[in-house]
Order: structure tokens, then sequence, then C-alpha cells
């Protein structure tokens, strides 16, 4: 075999013996020595033309033994002796290459995997956030260790884990942080690779905050909430979604059935199970106390910096009375506290306002409420209406947020407000609605508005008519936790009272606080309930004992302390106490005794007085001492407005003429089954409303219900309530509904009511069918503005 040195000097025995030691190794491992030595050990190599199967490879001395270990012949001791010349090279010539793989057939070659640090980059990092990642390495012998920082510095508060190589931490200052990180692998001696990383902290673009108190009977809710804002994503870091979540003891056992108050970090999950960070247990904490919220706050913005905030409460609220209600201790948060705690922490962090303030609860989207935050808050959110029991949409709005963080509050206000929409036609939810202000206008509005409250007041008896029609015939909202209907719609009390009134200055004052009020909308959604609504409520009792419930309190509020609005209050319920009431229904008279389909009974009579504002046909039905309400029907006198919406023109007169021809029939409710007169309200422009009460479970439970039909008589919807709050609800086969039934007792005086028999609820209709034979009190029922009336009826025999 010949064998020659690069540098031209023979080879002595003993490289032969070197040599010879090396192929016995790659020929135990059946590998060859030029398919196993690095490309960068080689100085040269060449075939002889002649003989293509040998080779010729120039071998730097000083790397043999990691040429021997890379073909993993670890026990070979290669060599060494030899001539001087040997200081600096060997020279190996290979014969038979082409045999060594395989008689001709060529193998496969092992590929050595080199020893470094395989993560490129790591992510940016909001501050305050929670940060996890892990670094990663191959090549080499596992496992590896020794991981630390030889050069530079992590960012403040994140640390590196020496035996895993995560990093992790919360960094508390941004910046762009440069280092270089190091490990060892488990080689003998242990090889060290570096690599240079880079991680950016920075300010994040938004931090919402969400104050969920779930210390009462929405604790459920409060899971579900915190599950939605989970599917969204969770947070990045352009968006941080911090929550306080306060439990009950009783309500809801899931997630471990804590009972404390905890805070989280919202991080992206798709389970039913709460999975975001656990920042911290708080303890049992009061959520309706100043300092609970006012801690919240100064934490949540001082840790997760961000160029814009959001504060959503989150609980049950009552218009301008409270926003939260904890029912361990028995406490609500009201608005002064509220502000108070906002503000306190704008101060302590060096802020002016917040970005937007939500309110994800019921009945607060009011004028008060408007009036208090206004100062504090960019934009508001607030629903005037019940919410229903899924709330916001929290994955949708925190979704598009986490895909859009430039987002200006506004554009996160209308996405909420639609969203909201998209999720209440979804579930049809017929009474709902959430508005979306600019409170930069606020100081407009309220000054406009100032103006009409002015005026109204000083003015109260020349417009004191229009102003009690115009509160007759407004929008009002559900009010069902203590059936106080004092939540009237401004803008369509304002917009009725324009086009009734001749008033001139009191138009041109109302043009100009409904345009001030338009420029605040950034968006409103009102269900169809509310179609002539604009989605924002002021208080306005219909009475004036109502309003003496409430006085000391509202008097209280931001808004009466600073506007006259409650003065003007006072001076409408004086005008109407100091009314005299004029109603009276006159000349009743019948064509007959007797009433049949074929053969109906025309009843007339005379109407007058001053401020009319109904006129209805009356049925009732006697059985004993019992007058059943059977029927009623609203006359239908009535004005169409220039918006489309229609109402009573009862106040243009003093005189009216009523007539009615009844045929035997009266608006009933049935099943293809049975069928029973109920308890109904004529609803304008949908149909009818009928009451009673609903099982789903056989009749074992019954839940109070209201169930809506179209003008056809179809049942459109059923709303059932639960613990004060309505719930769309579609019926299925073999739940029941019986109806309410009304009657007064002429013996022993008073309203009563009871429940009629059970009907297969997912069949309900409704329309006008024969009653039964028997006696009935056919007449009339007016009232005016002020709660006077007036009824005369006579006696009809159904044979």
């Amino acid at each position: 075999m010949p064998l020659r040195m690069h540098n031209g000097c023979q080879p002595t025995r003993a490289d032969y013996c070197a040599l010879q030691t090396v192929l016995q190794c790659c020929l135990t491992c059946c590998l060859t020595v030029c398919g196993n030595i690095p490309k960068w050990m080689l100085y040269g190599c060449y075939c002889n033309a002649l003989t293509p199967h040998r080779c010729v490879i120039f071998v730097d001395n000083r790397q043999m033994h990691r040429i021997i270990t890379s073909v993993g012949c670890h026990g070979a001791r290669p060599c060494w002796a030899g001539g001087k010349n040997m200081r600096s090279c060997w020279l190996f010539v290979l014969v038979s290459v082409l045999a060594f793989a395989g008689c001709g057939r060529k193998k496969s070659k092992a590929k050595v995997v080199q020893f470094e640090i395989t993560t490129s980059g790591l992510p940016n990092v909001s501050v305050g956030a929670p940060y996890q990642v892990q670094l990663e390495a191959r090549g080499g012998r596992k496992p590896y260790s020794n991981w630390r920082i030889v050069a530079g510095q992590l960012p403040p508060q994140l640390s590196i884990n020496p035996n895993s190589g995560e990093i992790s931490g919360c960094p508390t200052a941004e910046g762009r942080y440069s280092f270089t990180v190091a490990v060892d692998d488990s080689s003998s001696p242990a090889q060290t690779v570096q690599k240079d990383l880079s991680v950016r902290v920075k300010v994040a673009t938004w931090t919402v905050m969400v104050y969920i108190n779930g210390d009462n009977n929405l604790e459920e809710a409060g899971i579900t909430d915190i599950n939605e804002m989970e599917e969204s994503g969770g947070s990045t870091s352009d968006v941080n979604i911090v929550v306080q979540f306060d439990r009950h003891p009783d309500y809801d056992t899931s997630n471990g059935d804590w009972t404390t108050c905890k805070r989280f970090y919202v991080m992206g999950d798709s389970t039913s199970s709460i999975a975001s960070e656990e920042l911290a247990d708080v303890g049992e904490v009061d959520m309706c106390a100043q300092t609970t919220l006012e801690d919240f706050l100064k934490w949540a913005m001082g840790r997760f910096k961000a160029q814009h905030y959001a504060l959503v409460l989150w609980n049950h609220g009552m218009t301008w009375r409270y926003y939260s209600y904890d029912e361990t201790n028995n406490t609500d948060l009201e608005w002064e506290a509220v502000c108070d705690a906002i503000q306190d922490a704008l101060q302590s962090t060096g802020l002016q306002r917040l970005d937007l303030l939500g309110f994800d609860m019921c009945l607060v989207g009011c004028v008060e409420t408007l009036a208090a935050f206004c100062d504090v808050a960019a934009v508001l959110v607030m629903s005037a209406e019940t919410e229903p029991g899924f709330g916001w949409d929290y994955k949708a709005s925190l979704g598009y947020l986490r895909s859009n963080p430039a987002a200006s509050g506004s554009d996160f206000a209308r996405c909420i407000v639609n969203d909201y929409a998209a999720a209440c036609q979804q579930n049809g939810s017929e009474r709902a609605s959430l508005i979306a202000l600019d409170t930069a206008d606020a100081a407009q509005f309220l000054s406009n508005l100032e103006s009409v409250a002015q005026h109204l007041h000083n003015n109260i008896s020349s417009v004191g008519m229009d102003l009690g029609c115009a509160r007759y015939y407004a929008d009002t909202f559900s009010d069902t936790q203590s059936s106080d209907d004092t939540a009237v719609d401004l803008a369509d009390l304002l917009y009725v009272l324009y086009n009734i009134t001749s008033d001139t200055t009191l138009q041109a004052n109302i043009s100009l606080a409904l345009q001030s009020l338009t420029n605040m909308v950034i968006e409103s959604y009102c269900s169809s309930w509310h179609q002539f609504a604009g989605g924002l409520s002021i208080f306005f009792p219909k009475e004036f004992l109502t309003y003496s419930t409430y006085s000391l309190l509202y008097e209280g509020t931001q808004f009466a302390s600073q506007h006259s609005w409650d003065d003007m209050l006072l001076a409408y319920y004086a005008y109407a106490i100091l009314w005299t009431p004029d109603i009276e229904i006159t000349n009743l008279q019948a064509s007959g005794t007797t009433a049949t389909p074929s053969n109906p009974v025309q009843i007339t009579a005379d109407l007058t007085g001053n401020g009319i504002v109904d006129a209805s046909c009356l049925l009732m039905r006697q059985r004993g001492s019992k007058l059943y309400l059977y029927m009623y029907l609203p006359i239908r006198e009535t004005q169409t407005l220039p918006n489309g919406k229609q109402i009573g023109k009862w106040h243009t007169s003093t005189a009216w003429s009523l007539t009615w021809n009844w045929d035997a029939k009266s608006i009933l409710i049935g099943d293809g089954v049975t069928a029973t007169f109920v308890a109904h309200d004529v609803v304008s422009g949908l149909g009818y409303v009928a009451y009673g009460r609903l099982s789903i479970d056989g009749g074992a439970t019954w839940l109070d219900c209201e169930a809506y039909f179209d003008a056809s008589g179809d049942l459109s919807s059923l709303q059932i309530y639960i613990l004060g709050f309505s719930v769309a609800l579609t019926p299925l086969p073999g739940d029941l509904f019986q109806p309410l039934q009304m009657y007064v007792d002429i013996l022993i005086g008073g309203v009563y009511a009871e429940y009629g028999a059970s009907m297969a609820a997912d069949s309900l209709f409704m329309g006008q069918g024969q009653v039964a034979p028997g006696t009935f009190l056919c007449g009339f029922y007016a009232e005016d503005l002020f709660g006077s009336d007036d009824m005369e009826w006579t006696y009809i025999t159904v044979p």
C-alpha cells in the first residue's frame, strides 16, 4: 500500500501502526473514514484516475482525536509515535474504499449533528406580563446543563433556569435587552456553545381590566365570561387582559371551589376551566368597597403599563342606584365610590382618564351615569335595559382587540356594542340595549339638557300636559328587580315632546339637546322591543310617590346636584297633584242584552275630560263574587310621528264618542287542545304578550313567564324570569305553560290572580275565540295622564 506524507517525508513504521488502528475502528463501525471525517478537517483529497477506488486524504494530526471520536471509535488510541515530520500531519491512503462500502453498494452516511443552541429568537413581552420561554439546543451529548448568561443581561425580573434553560419571570422595565447565553453538554471534557439573543420588553398598547364581582348569584356567569376571554386567545404583548374575580361559597363549585378573590392574567385556552395564570390570591374582600376597586386599579395600571386602559365593571346594576352587589358583605357599590376609586388610581399613575369604562350589568345606561363618569373616561359603554344572562361577547370583542391592537377606544367600544347586538339577535333576546358614548361632547349635551329642564320648570303650567303626554308615550326600560317604572328613554321622551308641544322655545332647546346627544353616540343597539329608543335613560318616575321613595338618594347624584332635572320633576309632580281630574264616561248604552257571533251587541258611550291618554273596551266575566278580566282591548285613536312611531291622540281633544260591537268573542290563548282567557297586553307594533308561568320539568317547578305573539297570533318568543332577570327560551315538547288569570272579588275587594290549566308550551297561539255561555260585563275604561280613571259597563248574556 503506497503511503506518502503531504510534506514529502517518508512514513515510518509507527505511522502505519496508527493508520491500522484507525482503519480497524472504522471497519468495526461499518463506516469509512472518508464518510465520517468532517470536511473542515480535510486539507486535501485526490483520487487516482486509473484507480478511482483509491483515495488519498490529508489530515491534521492535531484533530486526530476528534476524528476518531466523531466516527464513534472512542476506545481507539491513535499512535502518536513517528518522526518529527509527523508532528504536523498524517497521510492516509485508504485502499478499496468501495469494498469498505459493501462491495460496490453505496452506504448511507451517518450525519453528525453539531452541538449548538437552536433558539433563533425570543418573543416580545409587555411590561409586567408573565413570561416563559424554553431555550433549545441540539447535538453534543445530552443532558445539557449550566445554562447561563455570559454577557449582557436579561430584563429586570427575568431569570434563566440553569438546569432547564427556561427564561421566566415578569419584566418590570421596557427596552431591548441583548445578552449571550451559554450551555454545556455532558461530554468529557464538556463542550460549551453560546448564542447571542435579545428580547424586547414593550409597553402594551392596551391593558383591559375586568372587575368581576362573582360574590353573588352571578358566580357561574363570571366563570363563563373568563372562559370566553380565554377563548379569544388571551393576552398578547400588545394587549394585556387582567381580571379580579371574587367568588361566593355556594353558587358554583367548579375550578376547585375556591371562595376568595383572585387576580388572573388571561391566557388563551379552549377548555371550560379557568386556565389563565393566577397572579395573586388577595383573600376574601368586599368587592363593593372603594378601597378594593382602587387597589385593583393601582395594581393593574402600575404593573401592566400600556398606552390605553379599559376598565369593565361586571355584576348586577340598578340604574344610578348601584353598580355592584356583594352578597357575602351585603354591600352595594355606589357611583361616588367608583368615581373616587378611578380618580385616585389615575392620579397615582399620572393619567388623566381611562380610555374606556364599560358596565357589563343591567340598567345603568342612564344620563346620571354619564354625568358621574364623563370626566374619568373618554368612552362609556353601558346598557339601559336588563342584560340577558350571557352578557357581553368577550370572545368576539377581545378577539377583535387582539387582532387590532391599534384600535382606538371608540373602535373598541363600537365592536363591543355590535358583538353584543349579534349575540342578542342570535339568542332571541327581545329586550336588550347597549350604547357607546364619546364623553368629549358630554359637557355640551348636559348644558343643552339643562336648558330643556329649566324651560320646563319655569313654564310647567303651560307645558305640563305636553310633558305628561310625552312621559306616557315614551319608551321605558325594565326594572324587574324592584318593579319601579323609573327609567325613561331620553331620546324618545324628547322626540315625542318636540312633536306634540306648540312651545317653539321648548322645541328649539330640545333640538339642541337631541343633536348634542347624537354627537356623543359612537354606536347604539336597541332590540325590536325598543325600536324607537335611543338607548340612554333618565330618571322620571311616573308618579310622585315613587319619586319620593328615591328622592334623597337621587338628589345626591352628580347629575342632580349640578343640574335642575330634579327641580323640574318636583314642579311637574306639583302640577300633577294640583290637577283637577274631569275624566268621565257617560251615556253608556247597549243595543241589546245578549250577544252571539252572528248577532253582536253594540255598546256606545261618551268620553270627556282633559289629558286623556287611554280608552279601552273592557270585558269581564262574572263567576259568583269574582269578576274575571277577559279582555282589555285598547281603542285605536293614534297619530304617527315623523319617525314612524304611533302614539295616542286622545290628549288632542276633550270630547270623544266610543263604540264597540261585541260578537261574544275574546282574546284567548290555546295549544290546539285547550283554550282559555289570559292576562295580556297589546304591544304596539309587535302583537300581544300573555302572562303566566312555565315548567320545563313536567310541573315540578315553575318560573314566571311572558309569552310573546306576533300580530297574527303565532308564538314568537318566551321570556322566563330567573332571579329577576329575563332569559329567552325556546319551548320544547313536554314544556308546560299555565296562563295567568286576573279577577276582582266584589265581596272582599282587591285584585287577585290565579293560574289556569296547563298547556303545551311549544304549541301556544293567541287569537280571538268564542267565549263560553255566561254573564259578562261589557263596557269602557279610560284614564288620564295622572292616573285618574273612569269605568262604565252593562251586563250582556251569552246564551
